[in-house]
């Protein structure tokens, strides 16, 4: 009959009591080199310093614009001469203006009535190429697809009554490459209508929510489109720097915006070989400008929102602070 011993032996499997003593050292050899590793690495931390997790791909700049995009408590210090110049033009205007600069080189910025909110007029229409962009790079729309729609119908969609309606009959129809560029180009009020109808009313707005344009709303049946002088900033930001669609798209969108033809408010004083991606809203008193000038010394952007007693002394107003707004970044 075979010993305790020799049975454990003759099954390869150790001697019962032996067994036990080699589990006690494993256990104790992994014990002690986890101590080990928890100390070096408690060491490292206290002697080697931790980078940030992100890596900064763009600007500095970039990421301050960004962290007050989000709600953060600090504030970029203002620039006095741009306040100057635009305190300046502004004395004895009747009406409100809101005004927004932020030079993309330099990181100057002014900002007056930041948060005050305008009806669009037709800068709702920067929304409507932005989410059209969108669908085509997700490829959901292509640029010759063909769009159409009576005026009868989109005058009733879009609660526009018979007596301010610019066409009152006919059909509108166009591909969606024409209609974005006749909608931004010449500002095309019935280009827009056919665009906005193709999208819906709430998809644009879930487009605004999404891209952190909280000041802005499209409106509804019974209000007009409004937004702020940091919302429409901000959509120019995001779009020279890519975030409202890729490096091709952001691209065309800008080539589009450069062939602008109204041009009787920032550009109106501006060397004509100065290129400038904008867009002009026109609606009773209210009258705006925004866009990028890309300067000798560099791009900036600039948005002026106006709800003024005149017209066309908004339109020269705006003008002028864009003169000499450029004058100084170029002088700097």
């Amino acid at each position: 009959m075979l010993t305790q011993a020799e049975y454990y032996s003759n099954y390869h499997i150790g001697y019962k009591r032996q067994g036990r003593g080699n589990f006690v050292k494993i256990f104790f050899w992994i014990a002690a080199l986890t101590i080990l590793g928890l100390i070096i690495l408690k060491l490292l931390n206290l002697f080697v310093p931790t980078q940030s997790k992100s890596v900064n791909i763009i600007s500095p700049l970039a990421q301050d614009f960004k962290l007050e995009t989000l709600g953060s408590a600090v504030e970029r210090a203002e620039n006095s001469s741009l306040s100057k110049i635009v305190e300046k033009n502004l004395e004895n205007q009747g009406g409100s203006y809101a005004v927004g600069i932020l030079n993309l080189t330099t990181g100057d910025e002014y900002f007056k009535n930041k948060h005050q909110i305008f009806d669009t007029a037709s800068l709702y229409k920067l929304w409507v190429m932005g989410l059209i962009y969108q669908k085509i790079e997700n490829g959901t729309l292509q640029k010759n697809t063909v769009l159409s729609d009576s005026v009868e119908n989109l005058n009733k969609k879009f609660n526009i009554a018979s007596e301010s309606a610019e066409r009152k009959e006919g059909e509108v129809k166009m591909s969606v490459e024409n209609a974005i560029d006749l909608m931004i180009t010449k500002s095309d009020n019935y280009s827009a209508l056919l665009l906005s109808s193709y999208l819906g009313i709430s998809k644009i707005q879930l487009y605004l929510n999404e891209h952190g344009f909280s000041e802005s709303k499209l409106g509804s049946s019974e209000t007009l489109p409004s937004t702020s002088v940091y919302d429409i900033l901000q959509f120019f930001y995001k779009l020279y720097y890519g975030e409202l669609a890729d490096k091709e798209f952001s691209e065309e969108m800008t080539t589009i915006l450069r062939r602008q033809v109204l041009n009787g408010k920032i550009p109106k004083y501006l060397p004509d070989n100065t290129e400038i991606a904008h867009k002009t809203g026109e609606l009773g008193m209210y009258s705006h400008d925004a866009g990028i000038v890309y300067s000798k010394n560099g791009p900036y952007i600039i948005v002026v929102l106006s709800d003024a007693n005149n017209k066309k002394t908004a339109d020269e107003t705006i003008a002028q602070i864009s003169k000499e707004v450029y004058n100084y970044f170029i002088s700097q």
